[in-house]
Parts: structure tokens; C-alpha cells; sequence
């Protein structure tokens, strides 16, 4: 992250797309882990599952709650959402060894409702609790603040839970 904000600190303090900004740390991940996994943008292929697309179920409230679904008043408490993680770190075709996902978001594009949901949804990446088959060891939550003076947080999950 430091690097990012010292190299390319313009798509920070100009407020660029969030893509712009997960493709920059997604090469320095890439240089990092060079010889030993793949680093991936927005990679959705599903291995060992009937389905070819990333999915995870999650908690129809909270998805109604930040207005990415209608409330059509279902029965169900949870729903199966395609998932394109920004960055993961991986082996491709081998859903045994997912080691980190990350999600990038800015500031200004976080509110309180989808920061909970993104919450919600992090921890889901790291359990098989409700059924998620991602098993990903790891998973990070980048808040990055974006404007003059650029910075960021990071929150971490594994086996379902905050660390």
C-alpha cells in the first residue's frame, strides 16, 4: 500500500476509479508473490462446483439495505450473489489454495449501510459457514481515502471472522 501511495499517488489525489487504483496494487501484489501464485482483477471462474461463475450467498437483508435488490418479500433470509473479488491471489483451477481476496474501496464511495454489507460479505470469502465453497485462507478490506492527502485502513479476516 505504501507503494502505491508513493507511486502512483495522482490516481489518489485526483479521486480515479477504483479499478484504476486495484490494477496498480494488483501489479505490486503480482511482483511480490512472482514465483509462487497468480494474482488476478476481477477473476470469477469457479473450479470443483457445478457452476463457472464466483458466487457466495449472502444476507438478503443487508443487500436490500443498501438498495443493490428490491425487497420482493421472499421467504428466503439469504441469496446467491456473483462475487468478482478486485484483486485475489491464487492458484488458477485449484480452489484449494485461495490465499487472499481483496477489496478496494474508496472513501468516497463507502457508505456505513455497504461498508456493513462489504463486512458481511468479507467474512463469508474466509467460511464455509452458509454453504460459501471459496475458502480463501485470507481477506482484506482496503479502505483507501482519496483527495489531497491520500492514506488508507485495512481490515482483515480469516475463518469468518475480524482479525
Amino acid at each position: 500500500m505504501d507503494r502505491l501511495l508513493l507511486d502512483d499517488s495522482y490516481l489518489l489525489t485526483e479521486n480515479l476509479s477504483e479499478r484504476s487504483i486495484s490494477h496498480r496494487l494488483g501489479i505490486y501484489r503480482y511482483q511480490a508473490f512472482l514465483a509462487s501464485y497468480d494474482v488476478d482483477c476481477k477473476y470469477n471462474q469457479f473450479v470443483n462446483t457445478g457452476k463457472n461463475r464466483k458466487y457466495i450467498l449472502a444476507d438478503r437483508r443487508r443487500i436490500v439495505e443498501i438498495g443493490k435488490i428490491e425487497d420482493n418479500s421472499s421467504q428466503e433470509e439469504t441469496v446467491i450473489g456473483e462475487v468478482l473479488p478486485d484483486i485475489i491471489i491464487h492458484h488458477r483451477g485449484n480452489s484449494e489454495d485461495n490465499l487472499l481476496a481483496i477489496e478496494v474501496k474508496k472513501s468516497k464511495n463507502c457508505c456505513q449501510k455497504e461498508r456493513r454489507y462489504n463486512e458481511g460479505k468479507l467474512k463469508r470469502y474466509t467460511s464455509g459457514k452458509y454453504g460459501n465453497l471459496l475458502f480463501y485462507k485470507y481477506r482484506v478490506f482496503i479502505l483507501i481515502d482519496v483527495g489531497e492527502k491520500p492514506d488508507y485502513s485495512l481490515t482483515w479476516f480469516q475463518n469468518g471472522q475480524k482479525i
